[in-house]
């Protein structure tokens, strides 16, 4: 074969490949314009809050400029949301959602409800492929009792603890995270610190403003749920919890003061209280109590005390009998997956965005150093979270936490016997989980 035929046979089957690979490209463009061209209509998102759900869609739409879905809203009251959808369940009603959102507190009862919530571990939805960026918290949380994953996270909620710097300067001679940690590490060094600042304040300074908040850090220590086999189970972290209670009120340690009380609001300002358990959204409530004064300037500092702890979180979650699935799954994998929506989105207030790329690149921006502690507080509260998460909720979760700070609260001011509180309180949880 002479050469100019050789080339003449390898310029033509270039020329056919070249052919095959338009045909190919024009092919997938038309199935994805197709694809595009499904993906439009209305779908109905039941939420709570209704200026957080039209937060969420304006920025939808200002982003995503070229979605033709719209979602229209259905303000549900909170405390009414979840037996609306089990009578929607019941009756089989058209008037139903074709997303259903719920915060940390519905959230157990609303992934556990049959029918009602899509399997996103489903191939046509492929969970796996988003969830290697996103927390532990809102994956295991998110769960059913079978393990099945019925609703995204958008957002959540990690919780510090925060002091104030001058405080700690004042009375325990050091200031800076590294070093007040220590103070929080263990129920002794707890109980430690709160002498200290007492002693050297001559009886004016206190640790904490009140125990209860800072039972959910105790909860986050368990090794076991509330309910096991169904019988109650109080795993030592509550047993710590309760012992820690009465030995602050007997020291006199703190102030019995309400959360988000006038008397607490007042507390974040002075130099009386030193410590306070708060969440990631709570920091935007504090700097609006101290109302931009330039005395609070860098005041504060943040810490770890033992563990995680989460106050909430956001997960949106397909509806079973929805007509629109496929819409409602493309809105909710952009609004929880997408990295440029949580960059250009626009909101009054801080948001923890439920995608880690996303927050570590927020974390190592230096121009989101804070004036509240001199800081980049996503940074501060993002070293919080620890890779695993261990979701140990149970159905009775709201009624035994609520009864069991009234116990603590008994065997901290009324009780010597801790058993006798504990068998009561164990009486009473009988009655709920029964």
């Amino acid at each position: 074969m002479n050469l100019k035929l050789k080339n003449t046979i390898i310029l033509f089957f270039l020329f056919f490949l070249n052919i095959v690979f338009i045909i190919s490209c024009n092919k997938n463009s038309d199935t994805n314009n197709k694809e595009n061209k499904e993906l439009s209509g209305n779908i109905i998102l039941w939420h709570y809050d209704k200026n957080e759900a039209n937060e969420i869609i304006k920025n939808y739409k200002n982003i995503n400029k070229d979605s033709k879905i719209t979602v229209k809203i259905k303000e549900i009251n909170k405390s009414k949301y979840l037996d609306l959808l089990k009578k929607t369940l019941k009756s089989n009603s058209d008037d139903k959602p074709d997303i259903v959102v719920s915060d940390k507190e519905n959230l157990f009862s609303i992934v556990n409800l049959k029918n009602c919530l899509e399997d996103l571990d489903n191939k046509k939805y492929n969970f796996n492929l988003y969830s290697n960026n996103m927390y532990e918290y809102s994956i295991e949380s998110s769960k059913d009792e079978k393990g099945k994953q019925r609703a995204m996270g958008i957002e959540i909620d990690p919780g510090a603890i925060i002091y104030k710097k001058d405080l700690a300067r004042k009375y325990l001679g050091r200031a800076d995270e590294k070093n007040v940690t220590e103070f929080f590490s263990e129920y002794e060094s707890i109980i430690e610190t709160g002498k200290k600042l007492k002693e050297k304040s001559n009886d004016e300074c206190k640790l904490f403003t009140n125990t209860n908040d800072f039972l959910n850090i105790y909860l986050a220590n368990r090794k076991e749920g509330w309910i096991n086999d169904g019988k109650l189970s109080i795993d030592d972290e509550l047993d710590y919890f309760m012992k820690l209670t009465k030995r602050i009120d007997e020291l006199n340690l703190d102030s019995e003061i309400k959360h988000n009380s006038n008397e607490w609001k007042e507390a974040i300002k002075d130099k009386i209280h030193f410590a306070f358990p708060v969440s990631f959204k709570k920091i935007e409530d504090i700097k609006k109590i101290q109302n931009d004064d330039l005395k609070f300037i860098q005041r504060w500092g943040i810490v770890k005390m033992q563990n995680q702890f989460f106050n909430n979180g956001i997960w949106y979650g397909i509806f079973k009998s929805s007509d629109k699935k496929d819409l409602a799954w493309e809105f909710i994998k952009y609004i929880s997956t997408d990295k440029n929506y949580a960059n250009k989105y626009k909101s009054k207030n801080d948001k923890f965005w439920n995608n880690i790329s996303y927050i570590e690149t927020q974390s190592k921006d230096k121009t989101l150093v804070s004036n509240f502690n001199g800081d980049n507080i996503i940074k501060n509260f993002s070293d919080m979270i620890d890779k695993k998460y261990k979701n140990l909720d149970t159905e009775y979760d709201k009624e035994i936490n609520k009864l069991f700070i009234e116990y603590s609260n008994i065997y901290s001011k009324d009780v010597e016997d801790y058993y006798s509180v504990i068998n009561d309180f164990k009486e009473e949880t009988d009655n709920i989980i029964k």
